[in-house]
């Protein structure tokens, strides 16, 4: 049961990071998971037809295919925006045209489902044993588990329509906190450096008044008596 409701949640949090692709850098090293005592990998990688029917159960291929077809359509519409804008400063419509169909089909070429089912492969094979991904084969081939599989991508859509904007909104109250303790840095720097000049002009004052009555006395004495 407890891999059954792993694998009913596992394709959201690919999808997840996918919808997150606008807002953040992912961090440089992960944190050790909170809860539970981790459940130990399979000592050996399961079997790889288990694997495949695993996968071919969930339909993950067209999941997936979907995914990045989704994915590949988001980058291929910024590089349009971005190259639009270059539009005006190009010397050659030819050149800019064919460099345009070029970038448009190695986006299109970088990165394909086979790819990311073969990936995908290996990372199941490392986590399940070879008798939980025939469970899971099992359920996902009865009729409930073919009802889950279908609407995942219903469900996938509505996480993504409820997580991205908060994301984004907090994202950008990110940046803006940011920029405020910035401003409030600079403001706090200048202070300190006009209190610093102005205590350094007012120590200043009294040495050029001893100096100035130097000067006045030495010169008074110097006058020759009349």
């Amino acid at each position: 049961m407890k891999t059954l409701r792993f694998l009913f949640l596992s394709p959201l949090f690919a999808v997840v990071a996918l919808a997150a692709d606008n807002s953040a850098a992912a961090p440089t090293q992960t944190q050790p998971v909170s809860g539970p005592a981790m459940i130990a990998p399979p000592s050996a990688p399961a079997d790889p037809a288990a694997v495949e029917a695993a996968l071919k159960a969930m339909h993950y291929d067209e999941m997936i295919g979907k995914l990045v077809d989704q994915q590949k359509q988001m980058i291929i519409t910024r590089l349009q925006q971005t190259l639009a804008m270059m539009k005006s400063s190009i010397t050659s419509k030819e050149e800019f045209e064919a460099f345009e169909q070029k970038a448009v089909d190695d986006a299109k070429a970088g990165i394909t489902p086979a790819q990311i089912h073969s990936d995908l492969a290996r990372a199941y094979s490392e986590v399940f044993t070879t008798d939980e991904l025939q469970a899971m084969a099992n359920f996902y081939n009865t009729p409930a588990g073919q009802s889950v599989s279908m609407k995942q991508a219903d469900l996938e859509r509505k996480i993504i329509e409820v997580i991205r904007p908060r994301l984004m909104r907090l994202a950008s109250d990110t940046q803006r906190a940011a920029a405020n303790f910035a401003m409030l840095q600079q403001a706090e720097a200048k202070k300190a450096a006009d209190e610093a000049a102005a205590a350094k002009a007012k120590d200043q004052k009294p040495a050029s008044a001893g100096a100035a009555a130097t000067i006045s006395a030495a010169t008074t004495t110097s006058l020759p008596k009349s």
